[in-house]
């Protein structure tokens, strides 16, 4: 991690240094962190769709259909959590 770095989420600021934020599962989203002196970070975070619940809501429960698919309620990340360090122009930028 790196101290004082700024965290953005899809384009807004979320926060600095550390941020625990609740994403949208119907959309990818992309986490940029910046501090000056250092070279940005991109991260990209992807949703998958799970097909047992697709194949479960088929079978069980038709309405899911009407909820479940505009909400992304069938959708997970690739990643639950990310770790960054940026690259620094000197070690005195992370300290």
């Amino acid at each position: 991690m790196t101290p004082n770095a700024s965290i953005y989420i899809d384009g807004d600021l979320a926060g600095q240094d550390a941020v625990n934020q609740r994403l949208t599962r119907k959309d990818d989203h992309t986490v940029i962190v910046k501090k000056d002196g250092c070279d940005n970070k991109i991260v990209e975070i992807k949703k998958h769709t799970q097909v047992g619940w697709i194949i479960f809501d088929a079978l069980f429960n038709w309405f899911a259909f009407t909820t479940d698919a505009p909400t992304g309620a069938w959708n997970t990340f690739d990643k639950d959590h990310i770790v960054v360090e940026l690259p620094c122009a000197n070690t005195t930028a992370t300290k």
